[in-house]
């Protein structure tokens, strides 16, 4: 399943991989949304925080892949 808004020629890619540790993880560098279960993909929650770090992605400058390896989680490191 794809998701995407024309206008930005921008996409995301969803899938389920039940190898990922966790409920759900989105890849900056690959516009992938993973899922570790049909029922992680289908909590709002779960999909509305990826869906959020997709966002960020394509709105931040230079995107997010800047930031791996720069925090925990959600926690950007060198502001703690």
């Amino acid at each position: 399943m794809i998701f995407f808004k024309k206008s930005a020629n921008l996409a995301i890619t969803l899938c389920v991989d039940a190898s990922i540790q966790g409920n759900a993880r989105y890849n900056p560098q690959t516009s992938t949304m993973k899922f570790q279960s049909d029922e992680s993909l289908n909590d709002s929650r779960i999909f509305a925080e990826e869906f959020y770090h997709a966002f960020q992605n394509f709105i931040y400058p230079g995107g997010t892949a800047q930031y791996l390896g720069k925090a925990d989680g959600n926690i950007f490191l060198p502001l703690v």
